[in-house]
């Protein structure tokens, strides 16, 4: 997990946030941004999803640290479980979702270059969601499970 911290000059905690909280990270630096945000970038061990080793740069703006406790979600304060099931998938993928205290709004998926191919949005507690993947081409994607535009899981599928 990525925990960025925005602190003022005598180190006092102004905002935070948690990004990708399913790998290992291995942080190799961080940038400071002309918008007053950063870049973080590094290596990642993810062992949960197929032992997978990848790299990542995360663009951070100013406005998606959080500056208040509204939308603010502890990753220990969240208890969840997701299943997603069948990965490699040919047609639909189902999710399986247990949160026992801030409920998700919707699933967006996205290609391997980041742009949305499809949304599912989310409006009661749903606990078990299938998703047609069938117009998707085949090839690697991802998935983001978001409350309020704020990530609060993220995994990888294969579509056949």
């Amino acid at each position: 997990m990525i925990e960025i911290y925005k602190m003022d000059s005598d180190l006092n905690i102004l905002a935070s946030n948690d990004y990708s909280p399913n790998a290992f990270h291995s942080l190799c630096g961080i940038l400071k941004s002309n918008d007053g945000g950063c870049l973080v970038y590094g290596s990642q061990h993810a062992p949960y999803e197929g032992n997978e080793n990848d790299i990542y740069v995360l663009k951070i703006a100013q406005e998606d640290l959080i500056t208040s406790t509204e939308d603010h979600y502890q990753m220990s304060d969240l208890s969840f479980h997701v299943n997603v099931f069948p990965n490699p998938t040919s047609g639909f993928l189902n999710f399986e979702l247990d949160f026992n205290s801030v409920f998700p709004t919707e699933i967006v998926i996205s290609d391997n270059i980041g742009n949305t191919v499809l949304t599912h949005k989310l409006f009661h507690k749903t606990k078990n969601i299938s998703i047609d993947c069938r117009c998707l081409l085949s090839g690697s994607y991802v998935y983001s499970i978001m409350r309020n535009n704020k990530t609060l899981y993220t995994g990888k599928f294969i579509k056949k």
